[in-house]
């Protein structure tokens, strides 16, 4: 999947910058493609996991002026026909204070949360270390659908190494050509996606296609209520709205 910290003594949230899917016994991958799971906007911050899909689409709701009293869809169907959904939680700027959280972490003393397919390894590591940036990379190590560059944000005071916000999805599309790769989950040789795709049945091997990749978060799909949905527009929309009162900008 990913990996997803979230450090509530520092006040800083972090995850790694991999998207993925498995095919025919691979996981098939691409890092640092400037589409992040982190989003943020002058009142506070969103961290998602889950269907790529899903993300941006609730990444475009999040971030836009006043998003809308409608939610996006939280669950859907990938092209290589199995059920996915997203989970989010979102943050107060400045406090950290949590303002909505929907999915599965794992606690470290109501310290940190993690979670993802890496969360027990950044769990173990934070217990060492007590450091969101070094438990996402040190999850990288043993988990597969963990990688790339950690990205960071400083939910006081904003500081961050998150992307342009510009890139979408299907332009990951085009970065399987040049960096795309495949991991044997036997075997965990890699190579790279051409070599991948040259040395299969052509018939089984799908282009690599925005609507596959994923974060995903190593657990049962569980879904949304109304209720969820309702109460998470409700946050946003009031932060966007405190945003419109004090003249913020988003991002600042």
């Amino acid at each position: 999947m990913t990996t997803n910290a979230i450090d509530r003594q520092q006040l800083v949230i972090a995850s790694d910058s991999r998207w993925s899917y498995i095919q025919n016994g691979y996981v098939i991958y691409v890092d640092d493609v400037d589409f992040d799971k982190i989003a943020w906007r002058a009142s506070g911050a969103m961290i998602c996991a889950g269907n790529g899909m899903l993300i941006e689409a609730w990444k475009d709701w999040f971030l836009s002026p006043m998003p809308s009293n409608h939610a996006p869809a939280t669950e859907t169907v990938t092209p290589l026909g199995e059920p996915d959904s997203i989970m989010v939680t979102v943050f107060q700027a400045g406090t950290g204070d949590v303002l909505f959280s929907y999915g599965w972490y794992l606690p470290f003393d109501d310290v940190a949360y993690f979670a993802g397919t890496g969360a027990e390894y950044a769990h173990r590591c934070f217990a060492e270390n007590r450091c969101a940036e070094t438990s996402v990379r040190s999850a990288g190590l043993s988990d597969p659908r963990t990688g790339g560059e950690t990205k960071l944000l400083n939910l006081v005071d904003g500081t961050n190494n998150l992307g342009t916000g510009l890139k979408r999805l299907n332009q990951i599309d085009f970065d399987f050509e040049k960096k795309g790769m495949a991991m044997n989950i036997e075997t965990k040789n890699v190579i790279s996606f051409a070599e991948y795709a040259a040395g299969q049945d052509q018939a089984n091997v799908a282009k690599p296609n925005a609507a596959n990749l994923s974060a995903p978060t190593g657990q049962a799909m569980k879904p949304w209520t109304e209720d969820n949905k309702r109460r998470l527009v409700s946050v946003v929309r009031a932060m966007a709205e405190t945003e419109n009162a004090n003249g913020d900008k988003q991002g600042e």
